[in-house]
């Protein structure tokens, strides 16, 4: 399947969706992925089946707090200049790339790195959503060690770590990101197909497409988009969606916090006699 500039607002929204709150706002990543594919073409999307047991795989996306990719804007070859900065550290070269969540601009970020090298991205993730910590990813819990890694930071400098413990990797992680400027570019868990297709959160790539565009097609009707949300989960590997609260979002607040965004969310029901949540 080809992944063409089109197709990558739906993509996006989606992944953002999924990603529940994580994964920072995908628009920055979303224009740079865009170009990308505009000037290379469309990257190649597989599906975990058709890859090779033998392929060598690895996790790229950023780490850190994601607001600071508003303020201090990444080079559209980030992505891929880390995959070069691997490939040189561990003298390989890289078959396909994978994302290590669902989160907003994550899911675009091995979409460049693909399209601008001209290797297929593997249709999946390791979490199905967007999560903190690198130990929360089904890569290690399957036995995938973290390392070798490299951490590329927007001024170009790289950062290399070893280690089979993804605790340990998890905290120098962090710790790097915020000294290199509190946003990263990373490859890491390197894996090889067989591993992969032993660890992956498959289809969440085409899964999140389908969701962006029920939310483009259904905009500005809330009462109806539930119904086709609800459909497309329960063909899913998610499966049925669970109703927890109705009503409005009428406070918002974000900052950074030891290298994480951190945000707090008010919903307001449209019952009064319902207490906020």
């Amino acid at each position: 399947m080809k992944l063409t500039a089109d197709a990558l607002q739906d993509l996006s929204v989606g992944a953002v969706f999924l990603a529940t709150g994580g994964g920072g706002d995908p628009y920055v990543t979303f224009l740079a992925a865009r170009k990308v594919l505009e000037k290379h073409g469309a990257a190649e999307l597989i599906s975990v089946d058709d890859l090779d047991n033998d392929a060598y795989v690895v996790a790229i996306g950023g780490v850190g707090a994601p607001t600071v990719s508003l303020e201090l804007l990444p080079s559209i070859d980030d992505a891929a200049i880390a995959l070069d900065e691997f490939e040189h550290h561990v003298q390989r070269k890289v078959d396909a790339v994978v994302s290590f969540e669902i989160g907003g601009g994550n899911s675009l970020v091995p979409i460049i790195a693909a399209a601008i090298r001209g290797i297929p991205v593997v249709d999946g993730d390791g979490m199905g959503r967007a999560l903190p910590e690198a130990q929360m990813m089904t890569y290690p819990i399957a036995g995938v060690a973290p390392t070798p890694a490299i951490a590329l930071d927007y001024a170009g400098n790289v950062a290399t770590f070893s280690t089979d413990s993804t605790e340990t990797y998890e905290r120098h992680i962090r710790s790097i990101a915020q000294a290199m400027g509190g946003m990263i570019i990373t490859v890491e868990h390197p894996m090889t197909g067989a591993q992969l297709k032993k660890s992956i959160v498959p289809e969440t790539l085409t899964f999140s497409t389908e969701i962006g565009r029920i939310l483009r097609e259904y905009r500005g009707n809330a009462h109806r988009i539930i119904a086709p949300l609800a459909a497309a989960f329960d063909r899913s590997i998610y499966g049925e969606l669970c109703h927890i609260y109705t009503g409005k979002v009428v406070d918002h607040t974000s900052s950074i916090i030891g290298g994480f965004d951190i945000g707090e969310v008010v919903i307001e029901s449209f019952d009064s006699t319902e207490p906020p949540l």
